[in-house]
């Protein structure tokens, strides 16, 4: 059987929602907004984590959130929207492949006492952990490449 994997990076649309199944298994659900080519607008895709990594997402994630998530397609359907015209919704089971982007939510709100430096030093380091690793590329003439 063949499985299509789909991976990703966007943001919640919303904050998650805790869903069962028909067996009684909880899992968590929230949509993702992709921005595309120009051309395309913006993608809204499905997503349901399974097990203890639903339980870390309904924890953590909220509506605005940027996440990556890799996970296997289910099987698309169609739909009208209210002015007739069609769409596709997408949705991903993602058993464990979703990583928590951007940096730790700052605790300085409006009227509470400004971060000591200490403070700000150890959110620094948070973020930090938190970045994906990038990498440097050569440059590369690609007119040298085989294909």
């Amino acid at each position: 059987m063949d499985t299509c994997i789909l991976n990703f990076i966007g943001q919640l649309v919303r904050d998650p929602e805790e869903k069962t199944t028909a067996g009684g298994t909880k899992y968590c659900a929230f949509t993702v907004a992709v921005n595309g080519r120009p051309d395309e607008g913006t993608k809204f895709i499905r997503v349901k984590v399974l097990r203890k990594s639903g339980e870390t997402c309904m924890k953590y994630l909220k509506k605005g959130r940027r996440v990556f998530v890799s996970g296997e397609m289910e099987a698309p359907y169609s739909f009208l929207d209210k002015e007739g015209k069609p769409g596709t919704i997408i949705s991903v089971r993602a058993e464990q492949n979703i990583q928590f982007l951007g940096g730790v939510e700052k605790p300085n709100f409006a009227g509470s006492e400004p971060m000591t430096s200490e403070e700000e030093e150890e959110m620094k380091a948070k973020e930090a952990m938190e970045l994906p690793m990038r990498f440097e590329l050569p440059d590369v003439d690609v007119s040298e490449l085989p294909f």
